[in-house]
């Protein structure tokens, strides 16, 4: 048995304005997903699935919520290396799918969460991860 994990996004948003403090701090999220690996991987198998984008022209989300790409992307880069240095499989999918010019289609109109579209895409870049198809065969 094996368990796939994917965090949200609500650390990552600043309070109150667009260049407030973080809701937690991305040494604070590190530390504590550290912690979650490590208690995890000692009882089964870990699997990690990054982030997703934001739509920043929604912004502010419940009238005081500052989510972005950049502090997406700086979460996510911070995970990985968190996996990287527990040796837990990580799946990047924000860089991925920010990339694609599609990838504002696949949020839904509150501007954080993925759409019925966007959670396809992710079933279908699990699907083919080879990493996780690998140890699925084992």
């Amino acid at each position: 048995k094996g368990i796939l994990l994917n965090v949200g996004l609500n650390d990552t948003a600043k309070i109150g304005q667009k260049n407030g403090r973080n809701q937690l701090s991305i040494d604070g999220f590190a530390y504590g997903f550290e912690r979650l690996i490590n208690e995890m991987k000692s009882k089964t198998d870990v699997f990690v699935i990054g982030l997703s984008p934001i739509d920043e022209s929604k912004m502010p989300f419940a009238d005081c919520l500052w989510y972005s790409n950049d502090s997406c992307n700086a979460y996510e880069r911070r995970m990985e290396e968190v996996c990287i240095n527990q040796n837990i499989p990580f799946l990047c999918t924000f860089k991925e799918m920010i990339s694609d010019k599609r990838s504002l289609n696949w949020i839904s109109n509150d501007g954080i969460h993925l759409n019925s579209s966007g959670h396809i895409w992710i079933y279908q870049r699990i699907k083919s991860w080879e990493i996780l198809n690998k140890w699925k065969e084992s």
